[in-house]
């Protein structure tokens, strides 16, 4: 088999979810798999989308031709598809030498893109992380590139999930949703149903967290933590704005269970 060939029959995977809900852990414990090559926020396939959406197909830029000149050419899902096959390239055709079966992206970007990575990918799997709301904001505040207000944080973390969710609902039979609190407190049987979702067996170690730390920027919190040192975190907090996250998104942590009500 060429090698372009054997990349095209590896399995594209994609992971999202709301920035500081555990999409690294996730990539980490994949990338521990022999059959799994692993890419961490790479922006090309978002940066790929947003170009495609945004600038070559915007139906509201009245002065670009290109949305008029190449639908005389070729049907838009063949364009999407063809630079699907140019990533398929780009990210397979090294770890199909070396014997993969899986190549996996992590952003959290991914999850309000599904539909869009669905045009240029239609075989991929996306799995979607979601963790408790209160905990993501506490952790976003730490970072210069997030919001530095918990209503701002509830809002992106919302955001995500929500969208995160509505595609999995859309898609389920490429999508599947994971939980933070249940991946670091009992792996094995989520990670059972990760690899199967992804048509893998799982390997002896991959349940093994003890010697992942959670983030990769240890400036957080001075040293790297273990992935479960931050579950419930945002309860160590006397001063945790309730009323403000519930203002935004309480009616969010009651749906994903993580509440029974908002009187929290």
């Amino acid at each position: 088999m060429t090698t372009d060939k054997a990349a095209a029959c590896l399995t594209p995977v994609f992971i999202g979810g709301s920035p500081r809900s555990g999409t690294t852990l996730v990539l980490q414990i994949l990338g521990r798999h022999p059959e799994i090559a692993t890419f961490y926020e790479t922006k090309i396939v978002s940066s790929l989308l947003e170009w495609l959406d945004g600038t070559i197909f915007n139906p509201f830029d009245r002065e670009n031709p290109w949305v008029f000149r190449l639908h005389e050419y070729f049907a838009r899902d063949e364009i999407y598809r063809s630079f699907g096959g140019a990533l398929v390239d780009l990210f397979g055709r090294r770890p199909a030498s070396d014997g993969k079966r899986l190549w996996v992206e992590k952003t959290p970007r991914n999850a309000l893109q599904v539909d869009a990575l669905l045009k240029i990918l239609p075989e991929l799997r996306f799995v979607h992380v979601v963790r408790d709301g209160r905990d993501v904001a506490v952790s976003m505040l730490k970072l210069e590139d997030t919001p530095d207000t918990i209503p701002a944080c509830a809002s992106l973390w919302a955001g995500y999930v929500r969208a995160g969710r509505s595609a999995c609902r859309r898609h389920p039979g490429c999508c599947l949703e994971i939980r933070y609190e249940e991946l670091v407190t009992d792996p094995a049987p989520v990670l059972a149903r990760l690899c199967a979702h992804l048509g893998i067996e799982m390997v002896p170690g991959m349940a093994e967290l003890e010697s992942i730390k959670v983030s990769l920027f240890e400036e957080n919190w001075g040293i790297a933590a273990a992935p479960t040192a931050p579950v419930g975190r945002w309860r160590k907090l006397a001063d945790f704005p309730k009323d403000d996250f519930k203002a935004v998104a309480g009616d969010l942590l009651v749906e994903l269970g993580y509440e029974a009500d908002e009187d929290w």
